[in-house]
């Protein structure tokens, strides 16, 4: 059975953890100044059936982007790697070639590298030029303008 005051610890608990997903840096959190039960909350916790129903609540049907880093704190994360600061107490020690992978990356989350654009505008020139229709000789565009003209007066003939 649990008490009202650790049914708050576990929502405020499950809470956290959807935000940060070390238990052991959130129970921390909540216990300051009691390591033994922080140790025992962390090992014990994130499986614990009330504290999963509520983070089961708390996510609901929305797209969890809420409980996701921002761009800011994944930038920090990657320069603290970058760095070598340890990342949940573990030391983490990196070679050129993963400091180069690692700013590359900060880089790109930061808007440091442009990326083309797909959308490019396309101009199209289209030269300015008449074309002019042939109809052969004089004689022969002669001989058909006048044919349409009697057609066009003759009513009875026309097709329009």
């Amino acid at each position: 059975m649990t008490t009202t005051n650790e049914a708050e610890e576990k929502a405020a608990f499950a809470a956290m953890l959807l935000r940060e997903s070390d238990p052991f840096k959130v129970a921390l959190e909540l216990y300051p100044n009691n390591t033994n039960r922080a140790l025992r909350v962390a090992n014990e916790w994130p499986k614990d059936p009330e504290v999963l129903e509520i983070q089961r609540n708390l996510m609901g049907d929305s797209d969890n982007l809420s409980f996701l880093p921002s761009k800011a704190e994944l930038a920090r994360d990657i320069w603290e790697r970058m760095k070598g600061t340890p990342v949940n107490g573990v030391n983490i020690p990196t070679t050129a070639e993963e400091y180069t992978k690692l700013a590359k990356l900060y880089a790109e989350v930061r808007g440091f590298i442009e990326k083309p654009q797909n959308n490019q505008n396309v101009t199209v020139v289209v030269p300015k030029v008449i074309e002019m229709p042939t109809h052969g000789t004089d004689e022969d565009w002669e001989a058909a303008a006048a044919k349409q003209q009697r057609e066009l007066l003759d009513v009875s003939r026309s097709r329009h």
